[in-house]
């Protein structure tokens, strides 16, 4: 688990980047701040179980489902 952890700002990235939408763009659509999509990413903080719910649902992954995907994009 803690591998995962830490991989997910920059798997985070990727995924945004791939569905090709902005830090902005991502934070509007889940309504949570663009500042905590950038410490995400940087890995300066980790999302809230509420906010990885969020994150989740819009890339189409239950929690458990991507978690696993980002331990294979790893």
């Amino acid at each position: 688990m803690t591998f995962i952890i830490q991989n997910f700002g920059p798997n985070l990235a990727r995924l945004r980047i791939e569905k090709g939408v902005s830090q902005t763009q991502l934070a509007e659509d889940l309504g949570i701040g663009k500042q905590s999509i950038s410490d995400y990413e940087k890995q300066k903080s980790y999302p809230t179980f509420a906010n990885l719910d969020k994150i989740a649902e819009y890339f189409n992954a239950t929690q458990p489902n991507y978690l696993e995907l980002v331990k294979r994009l790893s």
